[in-house]
């Protein structure tokens, strides 16, 4: 694995000249392996295994890889992908062998970690007992998540033609990462990774339904209470109305939560301050600052200051 292949420039060639055409190549039908019942004996070693509430994909480029995923090994085979939703238990990216013999194995995986404007990326091989991993680069992308999360409900409940739907949205969301904007600093601390993001809606409430539709457009600077009510089928003022009733907060108030929830992270990125307020739906700098502080407590600078201490 050269140097090279860790920069941002590497990786997102990596993106285009190599996930694409494996998406490309590869029967639907195969494309993602499905886990099996784990025969070892239980876990691998404790320090070997974590938890993350963000979805994870894993793609083998070469060689064979087996993961500990929940109750199951998954045997990822070249160009096939592993899916891991969020909340389950797997093994980690260092650990390629579950029962294998690491001085026997080896595999080169990439591993993309979903969230609400992007997805972190990094390569990693491990070979003959030796491992290396690259840096974690963020590539920004409005519709990593809602791409990773069409995945993992298709497997999670297949139907006719859930394969094709699966392939499609991986090709969707590995151009739209190719596309995206990758973090000035490019090397993320563990906080990035552990911070909780806001978890999704599920309940069949008017303001569930408008808070599953601010998750996944709150980065429209445009957003406004009329199409978020159009969304859901309502009016303006009944949906105005039944938001507060329901959680206590207007819904402009959670919109501007969701959107500091998402430009903390993205100010542990090292991306600029007005990068960050354009990124996530403020159109003025300036506004998001005042909006920011009063949430957070202290302006984005002084916020990502005092993270990186």
């Amino acid at each position: 694995m050269r140097e090279s292949d860790g920069t941002p420039d590497g990786l997102r060639a990596l993106l285009m000249e190599q996930l694409v055409p494996a998406v490309e190549r590869s029967a639907a039908a195969r494309l993602v392996c499905r886990p099996q019942p784990d025969e070892s004996g239980g876990k691998p070693i404790a320090e070997g295994i974590e938890r993350h509430h963000f979805i994870e994909l894993c793609c083998c480029l070469r060689g064979r890889a087996e993961m500990w995923v929940g109750p199951k090994i998954a045997v990822c085979e070249e160009q096939q992908w592993v899916v891991i939703p969020s909340g389950t238990e797997h093994s980690t990216g260092i650990l390629h062998c579950v029962t294998s013999v690491p001085e026997e194995v080896f595999s080169r995986l990439v591993w993309i970690s979903i969230f609400p404007f992007g997805a972190t990326v990094n390569l990693c091989e491990s070979a003959y007992g030796v491992h290396r991993s690259t840096a974690r680069r963020l590539f920004l992308s409005h519709h990593s998540q809602s791409c990773a999360e069409q995945i993992a409900n298709e497997l999670n409940q297949p139907r006719p033609g859930s394969e094709l739907m699966i392939k499609s949205a991986l090709l969707q969301m590995v151009v739209g990462l190719w596309r995206g904007q990758t973090a000035e600093s490019g090397r993320l601390s563990e906080d990035f990774a552990a911070a909780p993001l806001p978890a999704p809606a599920t309940g069949s409430r008017l303001s569930d339904r408008i808070i599953q539709q601010l998750r996944q457009q709150y980065y429209q600077s445009d957003l406004s209470l009329e199409k978020l009510a159009r969304a859901v089928g309502s009016n303006k003022s009944h949906v105005s109305r039944q938001f507060k009733r329901e959680t206590g907060l207007t819904v402009i108030e959670y919109l501007h939560k969701v959107r500091v929830d998402a430009a903390k992270r993205l100010l542990l990125s090292g991306l600029k301050v007005a990068a960050v307020a354009e990124f996530v739906g403020f159109s003025d700098a300036y506004y998001f600052s005042r909006i920011f502080t009063r949430l957070a407590g202290c302006p984005p600078s002084e916020y990502r200051q005092r993270a990186a201490e």
